[in-house]
């Protein structure tokens, strides 16, 4: 039948064919990987409609006002409420209203995703830290970088007052992001962060990247290939020197105004990257604080199921570290001890 086709229908013919067999056996993989995966949903937007919205420098930011939940199936589904200051938190007001004060800067470790806001390592902190008349301001932003997260923490400053600011950044896709300026790519449309290259309104690949269990299990296998095959040491010093650009940036910002930096580093879930070492270098050539949550510090169980972020254990632990982290940043804002004591008192 297909011979007695004229030659162009049996091209066309074929064409169709074979795009049908390549669209069901991408539709069959999806199948088979929801089926082998059932018990764990890997997909997940997290955000709901207007919870961000845009700005000039930032890119964008969590919505002020806004009030909804931040959700994975099976995974976690939490009530988050973002302050008039743009904060994960009611009391950002009181919080700014002690004498002396931690600004917190961070992504979504810090803003504390899929946990409730009393169980951050934020309000953590506030529980021990309140009491001797220290306020601790969470101004975690989810997805930020760390060029983000110093342009927002500079513009903060001189409204909160900080003593000291605590700068986390996640040695992973905050390097990443500093060196591709991937957020400069990102449009907010109904409250939602969405790339600028996209097609449509809302794109199918947009779509594909929260839904799709071929998608992730794909880019998941892309990423982890690319840990195991780091880059030349020519460019890790490439990729890390936006972000130690930004750090610099920020220091230098602290040392004008009297307010004591220090830095936090956060591993990934799979342990160490090839930037650890030469970023630790980096940190070290401008005499900073650091405190490093390694993973046999942050210990085990502290991640939720399939999710990369800190559960609440995650959280309790960060906080046992921070807590006299920041007393000895505190003890150095009043010149009670020595900078080299601030690892040491840990």
């Amino acid at each position: 039948m297909v011979k007695s086709m004229p030659r162009r229908t049996r091209v066309f013919f074929w064409i169709l064919l074979i795009l049908l067999a390549a669209v069901l056996s991408l539709f069959g993989g999806e199948i088979a990987l929801r089926a082998l995966y059932r018990d764990q949903d890997v997909t997940g937007t997290y955000w709901g409609l207007h919870a961000f919205e845009a700005d000039d420098v930032l890119g964008y930011r969590h919505a002020s006002g806004y009030r909804g939940r931040v959700y994975r199936s099976g995974i976690f589904d939490c009530p988050v409420e973002i302050s008039a200051y743009g904060l994960r938190q009611a009391g950002a007001g009181p919080q700014a209203e002690y004498e002396r004060k931690i600004l917190l800067l961070g992504d979504s470790f810090t803003f504390g995703l899929g946990v409730r806001e009393e169980s951050t390592f934020a309000s953590l902190m506030r529980s021990s830290l309140n009491p001797d008349g220290i306020g601790v301001i969470n101004a975690g932003q989810a997805g930020y970088s760390a060029e983000q997260e110093v342009a927002l923490g500079m513009r903060l400053a001189p409204i909160m007052k900080p003593n000291v600011i605590i700068l986390s950044l996640f040695l992973d896709n905050d390097i990443k992001d500093d060196y591709t300026g991937g957020f400069r790519n990102i449009e907010v449309r109904w409250g939602c962060c969405l790339s600028k290259d996209r097609r449509l309104p809302v794109s199918a690949i947009d779509f594909l990247r929260t839904h799709s269990y071929l998608w992730i299990f794909m880019a998941h296998r892309l990423h982890t290939e690319k840990l195991e095959k780091p880059p030349e040491v020519i460019l890790i010093s490439d990729f890390i020197r936006p972000t130690l650009d930004a750090v610099e940036k920020l220091h230098d910002y602290c040392k004008n105004n009297g307010i004591r930096l220090g830095i936090v580093l956060i591993p990934p879930r799979s342990g160490g990257t090839a930037f650890d070492a030469p970023f630790k270098e980096g940190l070290e050539e401008n005499d900073l604080a650091v405190l490093d949550l390694s993973e046999n510090m942050i210990g085990g169980g502290a991640y939720f199921h399939i999710d990369g972020h800190w559960n609440v254990r995650g959280h309790e632990r960060a906080a046992e570290l921070l807590i006299p982290f920041t007393r000895s940043m505190l003890a150095l804002d009043r010149g009670e001890s020595s900078a080299a004591n601030v690892q040491a008192d840990l």
